[in-house]
């Protein structure tokens, strides 16, 4: 900016009038975009260099991985037999009740004043609470399995 400044200057005094002052502010620019253009170019020389460092970085992580391999299995995987006395049987079915039937067996009984919907809303939660105050269930708002057997009357 400087070298602009001292450039129009001197063209000015010399007389080199208006042509003059232009010729310096052209040469101005074109060194400017000759800095411009080095920055660039070496912007990209280490973005060029920076690609080629993580594509070797690839491939040597390639190259572990495929040592990291294992071969095959030779032939079929052998299953060891069971002791029937270690097999521990499946629970019984937990019962199991929609939110639509326990709103209408909770509007039945008093306790569900919403809509028929079958959504687990804030009402249906605080009618299930109800209901297990009510028969001295724990208070979890969840359709338990003893909350579902005492809606059903068992």
């Amino acid at each position: 900016m400087r070298r602009l400044i001292l450039g129009l200057l001197a063209g000015l005094l010399l007389g080199g009038g208006a042509a003059g002052a232009l010729w310096w502010r052209e040469r101005a620019a074109a060194a400017a975009l000759r800095v411009e253009l080095t920055q660039r170019d070496t912007d990209l020389a280490a973005a060029r260099d920076e690609i080629a460092s993580l594509a070797g970085e690839a491939a040597n992580l390639a190259e572990e991985l495929e040592k990291l391999r294992l071969p095959p299995l030779a032939g079929e995987a052998k299953t060891l037999p069971v002791d029937p006395k270690h097999v521990i049987p499946p629970p019984p079915e937990a019962p199991r009740m929609s939110f639509r039937e326990a709103q209408e067996r909770l509007q039945r009984l008093g306790f569900y004043k919403g809509p028929l919907d079958g959504i687990p809303d804030r009402g249906t939660a605080d009618a299930i609470a109800a209901f297990q105050r009510s028969k001295k269930l724990e208070p979890s708002a969840i359709l338990t399995p003893e909350t579902i057997e005492a809606l059903r009357g068992r």
